[in-house]
């Protein structure tokens, strides 16, 4: 600084942060809408689903059941169920009589039959099995062991997961990665709780 010149620049666009879970959650929202605040075409950038393993992937199919809306959904899902206000990365399927609310599903996750989804964050290659619900109950109780990271009802489901039928999860829980069907000891897990 005190051997060169230094530049400042006001910047008037869009400016989204991702520290924090919340951060991550409302600026990926931020890229629905008919008019989203995010507006990808007009800033004519590339992102890492132009990535030749991303690209090779068949076209998504649309089942004649499926509602979307609001929605944005890429190459390689295969849809079924209802998706509403969502983000499904590349290879996701919804089976059918699921309905996918206010989330964000990565790479390859498999959501089965008569699944609710509501404000969940998958990594990859989570299986969510038939008859699950995950993200319901209150937002009054914060995660148990990170109350200042999940208080806004995000459920996280780390990479590799496999949740087994009929499995409640409420709000503002964490699932580890590579949890198995096995570490459940119970079907209904509450708002705020975190299975190692």
């Amino acid at each position: 600084i005190h051997k060169n010149r230094v530049y400042g620049y006001k910047f008037f666009d869009y400016w989204g942060y991702t520290r924090t879970v919340d951060e991550y959650w409302k600026t990926n929202m931020d890229l629905l809408g008919d008019e989203p605040v995010i507006n990808l075409e007009s800033w004519r950038i590339r992102t890492n689903l132009d990535h030749k393993s991303t690209r090779e992937r068949q076209p998504t199919i649309i089942g004649p059941e499926a509602e979307i809306r609001n929605s944005l959904i890429y190459n390689g899902s295969n849809i079924n169920g209802k998706v509403e206000n969502s983000i499904l990365f590349p290879g996701v399927q919804i089976a059918r009589g699921s309905e996918v609310r206010n989330s964000i599903l990565m790479f390859d996750t498999k959501v089965g039959e008569e699944v609710l989804l509501d404000k969940v964050i998958t990594d990859g290659g989570v299986c969510i099995d038939s008859s699950c619900q995950v993200g319901m109950g209150g937002y009054s109780h914060p995660n148990e062991n990170h109350p200042d990271l999940l208080t806004s009802g995000i459920t996280l489901v780390g990479r590799d997961t496999h949740l087994p039928s009929g499995v409640t999860i409420g709000k503002n829980c964490i699932i580890y990665p590579r949890v198995s069907r096995e570490h459940f000891q119970t079907k209904n897990i509450p708002s705020g709780k975190t299975i190692l």
